[in-house]
């Protein structure tokens, strides 16, 4: 963002912004889906593989139940979320309790911001004000989680909670169990959030101690040397446990921000880097390369690592176009994200502005995995890098996977395999 959005755009453009929130988070192919079954023509050939290749989904039968499945548990969440966040405004941190009229208005754009993973706020400095609130630590990490999940891994999970409530007898395995994907998403979902938020607090705390010891002396009024008041995350181990825990999540795509950004220690704005990069899970709100392709990733590599022929995962075996493609991902998400941060630091920032390849590093991760963190280098861009980032979180808004399906749909398979011969490799 480059202006304020609750006080630079008037009220209609804030419900334009509204609606591209909501178009973009669920996207462009899920919409087509959701309206073609309101036509009544079903969904030819074509359509039904693209969404399978997205949602891994098999059956064309599946595909409609799941789209139909993502637009009432958007609307719920989001309604829902709009009711729990309907009493923050009450709160007197950021001038003032907002009017009663003003209250709905706040609570739908908020929520369906953090569901959608936008992080659009109406507030200049995001959620800062509202830190200490439960709202800000429970109701808003809820929704950016479940935005990030994915549709089919909550689609997978609401199956199984519906079968285990009503015990059918005769009910297939196969809508009993959870699949690998949603065991994939969910691991590695809690792994970043747990881990992302120890090694946020452990990277702030020592930060912290360690430029309190560098001063010789203290001066009358500062902190005593060791003290976690000069760290950005808050004053007492529970704020800055809380501000580590919201950063983790926020940083999987979701843009809102209890902590001065660029306050951060450079080790904490490179975590947040890699979190962004990695992002939400398959077929959800949120962008990054995804969860469960760095899983699929890190599985290969572990196999390599023991010598097995075939790559495995929760005594499952993933097929091996499967890893090939999370590769490519990988590959090329690195390769785009490097290549749009070197130009941007060559030639998209004002002459005479101060900043760091860090800096420049974090705009572009943010725009690629369409977070909307930033260091405070946005607003310094001449048209150029501004432009680049518009690129950039058009890339990653429409997934790197998106695109491989597509131009698989213009380029003929080859009939034919070459000879092989062994490289050296180290």
């Amino acid at each position: 963002m480059v202006v304020d959005t609750g006080a630079h755009w008037s009220r209609f453009g804030q419900y334009v912004i509204l609606a591209l929130i909501q178009l973009g988070g669920l996207g462009l192919m899920t919409y087509a889906s959701v309206f073609a079954l309101f036509m009544w023509r079903g969904m030819c050939i074509r359509e039904a593989l693209v969404l399978r290749e997205v949602f891994t989904h098999d059956l064309r039968a599946e595909i409609a139940r799941l789209t139909k499945f993502i637009l009432l548990t958007t609307l719920a969440a989001e309604a829902v979320g709009a009711l729990l966040l309907f009493g923050l405004w009450d709160h007197t941190a950021a001038g003032g309790p907002v009017p009663l009229g003003e209250r709905v208005f706040y609570s739908v754009f908020h929520s369906i911001s953090a569901f959608c993973n936008a992080g659009f706020c109406l507030y200049s400095d995001s959620l800062i004000a509202y830190r200490s609130t439960w709202q800000v630590n429970l109701v808003f990490p809820l929704l950016i989680i479940s935005g990030g999940l994915g549709f089919a891994v909550l689609f997978n999970l609401a199956r199984i909670l519906r079968h285990a409530v009503l015990r059918r007898r005769g009910t297939p395995l196969v809508k009993r169990r959870m699949t690998l994907q949603a065991k994939l998403a969910v691991a590695m979902t809690l792994v970043l959030l747990v881990g992302g938020t120890v090694v946020a607090l452990a990277f702030e705390t020592f930060h912290g101690q360690e430029e309190a010891w560098r001063r010789t002396a203290v001066a009358p009024g500062e902190a005593a040397p060791g003290s976690a008041a000069q760290s950005p995350l808050g004053a007492t181990w529970p704020q800055r446990a809380g501000g580590a825990w919201f950063l983790a999540t926020t940083a999987r795509t979701a843009g809102f921000n209890t902590t001065d950004t660029t306050q951060l220690a450079a080790p904490t704005k490179f975590l947040t880097v890699v979190l962004m990069f990695i992002g939400a899970s398959p077929g959800s709100t949120g962008g990054g390369i995804k969860t469960v392709t760095v899983a699929v990733v890190l599985c290969g590599v572990w196999t390599a690592l023991r010598g097995r022929g075939s790559v495995q995962a929760f005594k499952r075996q993933i097929p091996p176009d499967t890893v090939r493609r999370a590769l490519a991902i990988l590959a090329v998400g690195v390769a785009w994200v490097a290549v749009t941060t070197t130009a941007l630091a060559a030639w998209g920032v004002c002459d005479g502005a101060d900043f760091t390849f860090l800096d420049a590093l974090f705009e572009t991760q943010s725009a690629f995995a369409t977070v909307g963190l930033s260091t405070g280098l946005t607003p310094l861009l001449n048209t150029f890098g501004r432009l680049l980032l518009c690129v950039a979180m058009l890339v990653g808004r429409i997934g790197l996977l998106t695109l491989f399906v597509a131009m698989q749909f213009r380029m003929r398979t080859a009939r034919y395999d070459y000879a092989q011969e062994n490289v050296a490799i180290s």
